[in-house]
């Protein structure tokens, strides 16, 4: 069976259509039909058209349209991705927790990520991507909590919660957990923290 090959020019677009949020160059060379080496000169006019950006080595996002102007999507809609491309445990923590939760007053200007790995902030787009060390990440207990996406469809984030479970706090705390979000009901304390972002098919 001889597979049909995808044009450079509608490659962001056809992996938007099917739930695509990050694609390797490895993946696009196959999608594509090209040698991995020759893939940045294949995509050079999509990129220059805005339709795809490079986010890290061998890592790609296509650009829905409504984004285009800003250069990149939001980095909730692939840091679960890129996570996983880097092969680093992670959630989403603090201010950034506080908004997948609808407990946060305020937009977060730098979307916060917590990792064992030491990395360093990336401006992707007009979007800032910031990388909190903390070598316990990968302990942390996580539910999952899914919010509406483009396309009817959902993003899952992943949510670390104590086994106590109970919902997110009302708003956030200031300055005390390394994990998350703080929040405190009945006079207990509980700690949220978004993680993980996937795109569900």
């Amino acid at each position: 069976m001889i597979r049909e090959m995808v044009p450079p020019r509608e490659l962001a677009d056809w992996l938007i259509g099917r739930g695509r949020h990050f694609v390797s160059t490895t993946e696009i060379a196959g999608i594509l039909g090209v040698p991995a080496a020759s893939v940045p000169a294949s995509l050079e006019r999509a990129r220059a058209a805005g339709k795809l950006i490079r986010v890290t080595k061998g890592g790609w996002v296509p650009v829905p349209a409504e984004y285009r102007i800003a250069g990149a999507p939001p980095p909730s809609h692939f840091v679960h991705q890129l996570m996983e491309h880097l092969g680093h445990p992670h959630y989403v923590g603090f201010l950034s927790a506080a908004a997948v939760h609808g407990a946060s007053h305020q937009v977060p200007m730098v979307f916060q990520v917590v990792t064992p790995a030491r990395l360093r902030e990336r401006r992707i787009g007009r979007g800032r991507l910031q990388f909190i060390h903390r070598t316990a990440t990968p302990q942390r207990p996580r539910i999952q909590h899914s919010v509406p996406f483009l396309g009817g469809n959902k993003l899952a984030h992943q949510t670390g919660w104590p086994s106590d479970g109970g919902p997110p706090p009302p708003r956030s705390g200031r300055g005390g957990s390394p994990h998350g979000v703080q929040g405190h009901r009945n006079g207990r304390r509980h700690r949220a923290c978004a993680a993980a972002v996937s795109q569900n098919e």
